[in-house]
């Protein structure tokens, strides 16, 4: 991957056929988008680690737990993790501290990502 905006997905989206459960064309926009490198976790995980955080920033999730030991490293890249059928977006504190904030916990501090304005 390059220094474009990484995006990954976790494996657990994923039918019997190997196709995500929402269908191929909602993946249009990430196949598309020129600045951004999408892909599927390389293994199934039940949790998301701070290597994938490193790695990755935005991580989209199904069933895998995001605890905040996953982003406490100094190497973290990880600003968003989207979690499949909820209406939020989690972001991840940009000041440095690395630590994971709620919906609330980003309005208070200013965060822009995705989902965490008013709601």
């Amino acid at each position: 991957m390059s220094d474009k905006y990484r995006v990954g997905i976790t494996r657990d989206i994923l039918d019997s056929s190997g196709s995500p459960a929402f269908g191929e064309t909602a993946l249009d926009i990430l196949r598309n988008a020129k600045h951004v490198e999408w892909e599927y976790l390389p293994e199934l995980v039940s949790i998301i680690t701070p290597d994938h955080a490193a790695h990755y920033d935005a991580i989209y999730v199904n069933h895998p737990r995001v605890p905040d030991t996953a982003v406490a490293r100094e190497d973290c890249r990880l600003r968003v993790v989207a979690r499949h059928g909820m209406p939020r977006v989690v972001g991840v504190d940009a000041q440095g501290s690395g630590r994971a904030m709620s919906r609330r916990a980003a309005r208070r501090r200013g965060a822009s990502a995705p989902g965490s304005g008013p709601g």
